[in-house]
């Protein structure tokens, strides 16, 4: 079963326009999950320099061990 993160991205306009990225909770979600989270992170957003999206987990060349 595919396993997704939630990202959040935030646009920096000083001194010149950025983006910076990053996971929340730094969990996985199935994908019904990570998609109500993704709702209610877009429902209670007011900043539009803010945004979220999904992001498939790619587990290629980690092993086992360090996914757990």
């Amino acid at each position: 079963m595919d396993k997704y993160y939630i990202i959040k991205k935030v646009k920096y306009n000083f001194p010149n326009e950025h983006f910076k990225h990053s996971i929340m909770d730094e969990s996985e979600y199935d994908l019904k999950n990570a998609s109500e989270r993704l709702i209610a992170y877009r429902t209670i957003n007011d900043n539009k320099d803010v945004s979220f999206h999904l992001q498939e987990v790619d587990a290629i060349g980690i092993s086992k061990k360090e996914v757990a």
